[in-house]
């Protein structure tokens, strides 16, 4: 079935349009972690693609490189976990970075890491995917899996790495219990 007048359609559309979702979903690139509308965390994942501005700066704080999100960026998603558990609290953000998606972790370099990276300060876009709620140790965090533009996801493969981090999936850490 052919979709009429979409091209101004896409994953942050308003809400009146996510009727059309499964159709606009099936003209998009396969990606590797689908939006399941039966999970209730996934209407986060749904709620940030609509209300929340998905980007972020490259920036860099000595070895990590990582994706700057807006201060602000946590604060209607936290609400939002909240409502589905309420002893969440927010996440803590080492080095002073606050909200961020992690791209180059500090021990991922072979070797030293480059002096100057000439992507940083440049802007990325990202796609909220779904929220999960992962244990790690004594503690359970709350992340938000996201794909990043394609652009970010080449980033590591410049610098020779593999096209995530560890492995794992791009995210970022939006509560802890």
């Amino acid at each position: 079935m052919a979709i009429e007048n979409t091209s101004f359609r896409n994953l942050n559309s308003p809400p009146f349009h996510l009727r059309d979702c499964p159709q606009i979903l099936r003209t998009l690139p396969k990606y590797s972690f689908p939006v399941s509308l039966s999970n209730p965390r996934d209407e986060t994942a749904l709620f940030v693609q609509n209300h929340c501005r998905n980007e972020g700066v490259l920036m860099r704080e000595r070895g990590f490189v990582y994706l700057k999100l807006d201060e602000n960026y946590l604060d209607g998603i936290f609400e939002q976990i909240k409502t589905i558990d309420p002893e969440v609290r927010p996440p803590i953000h080492y080095y002073g970075v606050g909200p961020h998606i992690s791209v180059i972790r500090h021990n991922e370099w072979k070797g030293a890491p480059p002096k100057q990276i000439d992507q940083i300060a440049k802007k990325y876009l990202f796609t909220p995917l779904r929220c999960e709620e992962v244990v790690t140790g004594r503690k359970r965090l709350w992340v938000l899996v996201v794909e990043p533009s394609p652009e970010l996801g080449l980033l590591r493969k410049i610098y020779g790495l593999s096209n995530r981090p560890y492995g794992k999936e791009f995210h970022i850490t939006i509560a802890q219990k």
